[in-house]
């Protein structure tokens, strides 16, 4: 994840990507249930939450997009029905923010992650 920040928004941004990377909590495997995205994406808000500024701000709006679908997707399977709509208004937010992006890379993955018919588990639908 490191080098895919430093590749989509330049080298000044590495001290920042691997204080990122070192820290956040990434599951291996969500086993089809929505915690493990969804802490992720929580993980992401706290970050951005405590550093305003950060530099990698674009970027982690785009994983925590990816990941609040993911989240959405697996609520969906194991039919959460009180959980699915609010990742659905969450994915949105940070897709939109994703999009918004004045790194044309950014904004360009944001369009293709939501037009894609899954990211995570198939058949749930578009939030």
């Amino acid at each position: 994840m490191r080098e895919q920040m430093v590749a989509i928004l330049g080298r000044q941004v590495r001290a920042e990507a691997e204080a990122f990377t070192d820290v956040v909590p990434v599951m291996p495997e969500w086993e089809g249930m929505s915690e493990g995205p969804v802490g992720e994406a929580d993980f992401v808000d706290h970050w951005l939450r405590k550093r305003p500024g950060t530099p990698i701000a674009p970027f982690l709006y785009l994983l925590k997009a990816h990941r609040l679908r993911a989240g959405y997707e697996a609520a969906r399977a194991r039919d959460e029905r009180n959980l699915w709509p609010i990742l659905a208004r969450r994915y949105r937010e940070a897709l939109d923010m994703a999009k918004s992006s004045s790194n044309p890379l950014i904004s360009c993955i944001a369009d293709d992650l939501d037009t894609q018919p899954f990211v995570y588990l198939e058949g749930q639908g578009v939030p």
